[in-house]
């Protein structure tokens, strides 16, 4: 065997062995749960919301948002949240406020799901809003035409 096989060979074996080792300590630091390391754990979760509301103001980067009408009248949104995501929902003078409070370790990053799709779903009475602004990191924006909207502004 040539010298440059034997060095390109004892460059591969050190690269494959350094990336076992940063998949071991990425275990480790999972606490030896293989499910936090291949899965992001978000689960799904309804909110209404009864106070009234003439605009809405939506920050999110790590979901697609939809707006569409209420079939019941009432108001209410699904949000996906886990332990490091949690959205805080409030209405404050006059504006439905939609803020993701989103904390990931490192290792968090690595997952299986980590491209999977989530929708914010706000579901609205049917009359009119006066602004509509919607902050996210190219994902999708859908917002049903029925709806009646003053000054639509969707930021990505």
């Amino acid at each position: 065997m040539k010298t440059w096989e034997k060095i390109t060979l004892i460059i591969a074996g050190c690269m494959l062995s350094c990336g076992v080792l940063l998949g071991m300590i990425g275990f480790a630091v999972a606490g030896g749960d293989i499910g936090k390391v291949l899965t992001d754990q978000r689960t799904k979760n309804l909110r209404e919301i009864v106070q009234s509301f003439d605009s809405i103001d939506i920050d999110t980067f790590a979901d697609s948002v939809e707006l569409s009408l209420s079939e019941d009248g009432a108001c209410y949104v699904e949000l996906y949240e886990g332990s490091n995501a949690l959205y805080h929902v409030e209405v404050r003078d006059g504006t439905l406020l939609i803020r993701l409070d989103f904390h990931k370790e490192w290792y968090e990053y690595i997952t299986v799901n980590a491209l999977s799709e989530r929708t914010i779903k706000l579901f609205l009475p049917d009359r009119d809003y006066d602004t509509v602004e919607i902050h996210t990191n190219d994902k999708q924006i859908d917002v049903d035409k029925k709806l009646r909207i003053g000054k639509p502004a969707a930021k990505k």
